[in-house]
């Protein structure tokens, strides 16, 4: 290894380093997913019965079950089956 300008220990760090992997691709899928995840996180804590409180929507990635609970102040009821979303099944 040629040290270049007399810095044979910064040189010996640099070849330590790793590569950056990312290339403009990657980047560009992780800000999207990034900003999908926020948007879905925002929808998950919503105002769905105009009450003041924020209600909470839950659901499996695979559209396996859903449930929506409404925010009691303090406590959280099921209304699920009130507001006709689908109990356990695919979506």
């Amino acid at each position: 290894m040629r040290a270049v300008g007399g810095h044979p220990v910064a040189e010996k760090r640099l070849a330590r380093e790793l590569a950056d992997t990312a290339t403009p691709e990657r980047l560009f899928e992780r800000a999207w997913a990034l900003l999908v995840l926020e948007k879905v996180r925002n929808r998950l804590w919503a105002e769905f019965d105009n009450d003041g409180l924020f209600d909470l929507y839950v659901f499996g990635l695979t559209g396996a079950a859903q449930t929506l609970h409404l925010n009691r102040g303090g406590t959280f009821e099921n209304a699920t089956a009130a507001v006709g979303l689908p109990m356990g099944g695919a979506v």
